[in-house]
């Protein structure tokens, strides 16, 4: 297994495409196209490009933002010491290369007579306030 046919693997998956992840790579092989797994790589790393254009495309026009509002333009002045620093990490986005997902199950718990579903981590809080803590 080469680096190409690991990054198409990765490709594939993170584009939610897990037969052709799986399939893709072996078919080329056997049917003697290596040479074409190369351009395939060339395409796909395209697409990813144009995916992440095509999200902050529509990220900004979610935002609802005016034109003219940049990171450039914001006064340093009405922000607090340590803000500014931080609001250019974010606008970089490599915090979305760096951040993981962590999944979570919903768990059935008796809320009064009915039962209802909560989120794991409200189970504690629930069991903090009824104790007379403070959550």
């Amino acid at each position: 297994m080469s680096d190409i046919d690991d990054r198409i693997k990765e490709l594939f998956t993170l584009f939610k495409l897990p037969t052709m992840a799986a399939e893709c790579v072996r078919r080329f092989r056997n049917a003697h196209h290596d040479d074409a797994l190369d351009v395939l790589l060339e395409t796909l790393e395209a697409e990813l490009g144009e995916r992440r254009v095509r999200r902050c495309e529509r990220l900004l026009r979610a935002a609802r933002l005016p034109p003219g509002k940049t990171i450039d333009t914001l006064d340093p002045q009405r922000l607090s010491k340590g803000m500014l620093p931080r609001l250019r990490e974010l606008s970089t986005g490599d915090f979305l290369e760096r951040t993981c997902v962590f999944r979570c199950t919903r768990a059935v718990v008796p809320a009064g007579p009915e039962r209802r579903f909560r989120h794991p981590s409200m189970l504690g809080a629930k069991r903090r306030s009824c104790s007379g803590v403070g959550v």
